[in-house]
């Protein structure tokens, strides 16, 4: 597209002389990429909110309500993405370049990427083997598709402020005795809470809030196991246990030790229940 004010420039920190013999600007298929991406959200939005609609319609004003609220704290939480330019936050360089290595090593074939190509002048890293990459998958595929590196950061981001809210408000109305107001409550406190979105816009911990995206799960999890009274439900509740928990692990290792010390409190209180 047509630009007014274009920039070129080259860094070089190592030993001898750079020497840039020419430079080179070609169109490439990103542009046409990233429509098919569009379009199929488009298409997946149209069709979760013509559902959405039908279900509430044969509902009352209650449904509505959480309908609505939902939707209002998720575009709450997600309001400093429509800050023009990405947000700079303590660790982001760290998790672009981890996205940008995930896209480069699923462009050359490889997966799951455990050596990223792209850290210490291309020879790699094996930044795979430290850090779970299962989540950040979905911005490097947006990044394959030709969305910036920034774009498809902060696309992740509005997914997971998302699902946040998703998880956070179900987990706290069954818990509460199925309570609509409560999860609205909770779901409010939780996924508007400070720290998390520290976490997100100032620190850029991504492995961190992707743990504690799951953590309403986990407690709601360990909730029904302990709490249900029909002794043979605890075997279906313990399935929401390891998905809950696999969750936090394939997200942020120091948040799952961090969890074992309540849950093992818990298990200790309730240690009739645990045998």
């Amino acid at each position: 597209k047509d630009s007014d004010d274009v920039i070129i420039s080259a860094d070089f920190s190592g030993k001898g002389y750079l020497s840039i013999v020419n430079i080179s600007l070609f169109e490439t298929r990103a542009r046409y990429n990233r429509l098919i991406i569009y379009y199929v959200f488009f298409v997946c939005f149209s069709c979760c909110l013509f559902l959405l609609i039908r279900h509430f319609l044969n509902k009352n004003i209650l449904s509505w309500y959480v309908f609505l609220s939902l939707a209002g704290i998720a575009v709450l939480s997600s309001l400093p993405l429509l800050n023009k330019g990405l947000l700079y936050g303590d660790d982001l360089y760290f998790h672009l370049l981890r996205i940008e290595g995930l896209r480069k090593g699923l462009s050359a074939g490889d997966f799951p990427v455990k050596i990223h190509p792209v850290w210490i002048n291309d020879y790699g890293y094996a930044v795979g083997v430290f850090y779970a990459d299962i989540a950040l998958y979905f911005p490097a595929i947006l990044r394959c598709f030709g969305f910036t590196v920034q774009s498809a950061y902060e696309i992740f981001i509005c997914m997971v402020n998302m699902i946040t809210v998703v998880i956070s408000y179900f987990s706290f109305k069954r818990i509460f005795h199925n309570s609509s107001k409560i999860g609205i409550l909770g779901c409010l406190i939780y996924s508007l809470a400070p720290y998390r979105l520290y976490d997100i816009y100032i620190r850029a911990a991504v492995g961190e809030f992707l743990a504690m995206m799951v953590f309403p799960l986990v407690f709601l999890s360990f909730y029904l196991v302990f709490m249900e009274t029909n002794a043979h439900n605890w075997k279906k509740y313990s399935v929401i246990t390891a998905i809950s928990l696999t969750g936090v692990i394939q997200s942020h290792i120091l948040s799952c030790e961090m969890l074992a010390f309540p849950l093992v409190v818990l298990c200790l209180i309730e240690i009739k229940k645990v045998f």
